[in-house]
């Protein structure tokens, strides 16, 4: 069975997604307003973060933290200026896919196994 959670800390970020939730049925999705970096989350296979290049660097350990082992990561919203930077923010995580439109960069890095 598929679950998901989603966290941002804009509550109107929040209300769009339960909004679009409201047009799709069968998923099963938690939706909370939050800061990644204080509110503790279950571990997952799969962890996606759509954020800005800083704001993935402050929040990597947490990001970390989140993924179980063998899981991935799937990192976007960052410029490819930052691209460097960001990633060595998540060391013991390997680069699985590294992609760039425009300026902006997406990246799948696999988790250690335990």
């Amino acid at each position: 069975l598929f679950r998901s959670t989603g966290i941002d800390d804009d509550a109107d970020a929040i209300q769009a997604a339960w909004d679009n939730l409201a047009l799709n049925s069968g998923a099963q999705v938690s939706l909370l307003v939050g800061d990644i970096r204080s509110t503790p989350l279950a571990t997952a296979d799969v962890v996606l973060a759509n954020l800005t290049g800083g704001l993935l660097m402050s929040s990597a350990e947490p990001l970390r933290r989140t993924v179980a082992p063998g899981g991935r990561l799937i990192l976007s919203g960052f410029m490819t200026h930052e691209a460097e930077t960001v990633l060595t923010s998540f060391p013991g995580f390997t680069l699985e896919h590294r992609g760039e439109e425009e300026g902006w960069v997406c990246a799948t890095l696999a988790a250690p196994s335990a």
